[in-house]
């Protein structure tokens, strides 16, 4: 997939759909094939432009207080910094309760320039672990664009 208005592109599964929005700062939403309400495999992709230089580590701040207000029940699972060719990154991962069933998210907040990437991976608990290294490739996969 490959967005040149809003400077990414990343690759996903064949039997996956993009579903592409014109809403301002959400570009697309990669469902898997057996997606299902509440929270079936999913991984959306949210921009956010700034007016002015980002403090990456007051960003990284917060976002791990507001995690646990927007999510009941938020429990944290991953939480570390590192570069992706060149670019701030971190990623947050945890689990939450939507309707009494678990959910297992991931959030790879990446910085470039004045642009945040926010690639959030989410599927039930029990569904993680047989989607977490599509997940991953996902994540790896992902490249901005000049």
């Amino acid at each position: 997939y490959k967005n040149t208005e809003a400077k990414f592109q990343i690759k996903y599964p064949k039997q996956w759909k993009a579903v592409e929005f014109t809403e301002q700062g959400i570009p697309v939403m990669f469902f898997s094939a057996d997606y299902e309400l509440p929270e079936g495999p999913n991984l959306n992709i949210v921009l956010e432009d700034r007016e002015e230089a980002v403090n990456f580590k007051q960003e990284v701040e917060e976002t791990r207080v507001q995690l646990p207000e927007l999510l009941p029940g938020y429990a944290v699972a991953d939480d570390k910094s590192f570069k992706i060719a060149g670019a701030k990154a971190h990623l947050f991962g945890g689990t939450f309760e939507v309707d009494g069933v678990m959910v297992r998210t991931q959030q790879l907040v990446i910085l470039k320039g004045k642009r945040l990437y926010v690639l959030t991976a989410s599927a039930t608990e029990e569904e993680w672990k047989a989607h977490q290294k599509l997940f991953n490739a996902m994540y790896r996969s992902f490249k901005v664009l000049k």
